[in-house]
């Protein structure tokens, strides 16, 4: 491809949030479903407030330049004539950006709820009532109930993180497990030393076949271009 073939699909890639991403690091990250289904929701309500910001900025935008024919058509001076083509054309570039930016934000918002939809239709996304977590989300105890199982899950990760990377909880993490009820203490340290000997054996057994000949679906030495 030439410069100007490249430049020009630059324009038009999408270069958007991809699904895997959304799904994996975005959703993933925040571990429980309950605590999934939060933050997409959080992640439409920034996606429909930039729809909403661009619509308006395009609408201003092309009534703008209905005025500046307006005003072309009322002077008889060539450089002003030339000047207002000028803010134009500028114009009609700048709302061809906000286009873009809705048809992104609008493609983006409608993959969340369509990963919100996911969850729910499945027995993941089911509150022990038979309800949806949709269906949950304006109750305050139940939505405390399942914050609590939330930063239960998450410290317990943190904390087994700390034990992977360090062999012993970190004090930052271990100072938050403090701050908690002596039970959800105890649920914590349990969960992270249960995920912390579950990786260790995980790890044991690929590092025993690292260098068998079963077949690999991935090579990371050819991926990170390891000298071996």
């Amino acid at each position: 491809m030439t410069n100007d073939e490249i430049i020009e699909l630059s324009k038009v890639h999408y270069n958007g949030m991809p699904e895997f991403k959304a799904k994996h690091f975005v959703g993933n990250a925040q571990i429980t479903p309950y605590a999934k289904v939060k933050q997409y929701l959080t992640e439409i309500e920034n996606r429909q407030l930039m729809v909403e910001q661009n619509v308006y900025e395009k609408k201003k935008l092309e009534l703008e330049i209905l005025l500046d024919r307006e005003n072309k058509s009322k002077t008889s001076n060539k450089i002003e004539k030339q000047l207002i083509d000028l803010e134009i054309e500028k114009k009609q570039n700048n709302i061809i950006s906000f286009e873009k930016l809705i048809r992104r934000a609008t493609e983006e918002r409608d993959m969340y709820v369509n990963l919100i939809k996911d969850i729910c239709d499945s027995p993941d996304g089911k509150y022990k009532d038979g309800r949806t977590l949709l269906e949950i989300m304006n109750e305050p105890e139940i939505c405390e109930e399942l914050e609590k199982e939330y930063w239960t899950y998450r410290m317990a990760k943190q904390t087994a993180m700390d034990m992977i990377a360090y062999g012993r909880a970190g004090l930052g993490n271990m100072d938050s497990v403090f701050m908690l009820e002596g039970e959800q203490q105890r649920d914590i340290m349990k969960l992270a030393c249960d995920l912390f000997v579950k990786n260790e054996k995980r790890t044991q057994h690929f590092l025993q076949n690292a260098n068998s000949n079963e077949p690999q679906k991935l090579s990371l030495s050819k991926t990170l271009e390891l000298d071996m």
